[in-house]
């Protein structure tokens, strides 16, 4: 039973099931139908993964990851919908899937996509930071080159 939820940064797997609702984790997370409780440990694995495919386009897109809670707090909940919307469309067997999770996650995933190639930014997000990391990029070299013209 999944009672730690230390790797996890955006969520947890209460704040999932609360957002989701207990009936539909049972479904979505159990192999039996109707089942009477959730398979947390299968929601941790799921959320862990969604965290991680986020993380890695923010990542990608020059973004310190994970992003703190504290200093970008719209932007984590912004992350935390992303997180649940991959989590469930990978909670779904293939038998159950039907078009709206297959569409909301690859909205997300368009969003996502948005945000690594700096075309979207996060909430909390300096828009001249942004700008910055669109036109010198956010190696250390184009950093470097970047602040010795200012």
């Amino acid at each position: 039973m999944a009672d730690s939820n230390l790797n996890l940064n955006y969520t947890t797997v209460q704040e999932y099931t609360n957002f989701m609702g207990q009936r539909f984790v049972n479904m979505i997370s159990s192999s039996t139908p109707n089942a009477e409780s959730a398979d947390t440990d299968k929601i941790e694995r799921a959320l862990l993964f969604a965290e991680s495919e986020v993380d890695m386009y923010l990542k990608k897109g020059g973004y310190d990851v994970p992003i703190d809670h504290n200093d970008y707090p719209r932007s984590v909940n912004l992350l935390r919908f992303y997180t649940y919307t991959i989590a469930t469309y990978n909670l779904y067997s293939k038998d159950q899937m039907t078009q709206p999770e297959f569409i909301a996650y690859n909205e997300v995933r368009k969003k996502l996509i948005s945000l690594k190639d700096g075309d979207l930014i996060l909430p909390d997000d300096d828009s001249w930071e942004n700008l910055r990391k669109l036109y010198v990029g956010s190696t250390f070299e184009n950093q470097v080159l970047y602040n010795s013209h200012i």
